[in-house]
């Protein structure tokens, strides 16, 4: 049986979630074992059996050693893990444990806006800056520091991406 784990940011609302959540409860339907697994649980309850990302009152999350062993095992047992996020310190998190773990699990990704492959703008419009690395951005021309972050953040993002095994 195929195994697909669901990654978001929050279990509140939300188009994304609401899009996992649905997935999650059809899936089943298909021969399809669906997991979710969230960051932020709604009020600490688990709905639609949620596993939380991080253990439980951690304030600095992000850290690889904050990381609960039900997402670590959960992570470890699936086949394909989904994105619903394009949070970068979730998907990084995420890239960084697949590396740690040493697991190449099969990644679809959901992208629901543009900063997953931009140096941060959810929406690009008609810019099309971030093909070259968000260079001479113009929402930050007049910061040089941030354009410089700006682009090697489009950098790093394009390095872990080539890693990976998107499907």
């Amino acid at each position: 049986m195929i195994k697909v784990l669901h990654v978001g940011q929050t279990e509140k609302s939300g188009g994304k979630y609401s899009t996992a959540r649905v997935l999650h409860g059809a899936l089943p339907y298909l021969g399809v074992a669906s997991y979710l697994a969230v960051v932020e649980l709604d009020n600490g309850a688990h709905h639609y059996g949620t596993v939380n990302i991080f253990h439980e009152n951690i304030q600095e999350k992000f850290n690889l050693d904050h990381v609960s062993d039900a997402f670590k095992n959960l992570l470890a047992s699936v086949d394909i893990v989904h994105l619903h996020t394009t949070a970068d310190l979730v998907v990084g998190m995420l890239f960084r444990l697949f590396i740690g773990m040493q697991i190449q699990p099969k990644v679809v990704w959901s992208i629901h806006d543009a900063s997953a492959y931009t140096g941060g703008c959810y929406f690009s419009a008609v810019c099309e800056k971030w093909q070259n690395g968000c260079l001479d951005c113009p929402l930050v021309a007049d910061n040089e520091n941030l354009a410089k972050q700006k682009s090697e953040v489009v950098k790093l993002k394009q390095a872990t991406y080539s890693k990976l095994a998107f499907i």
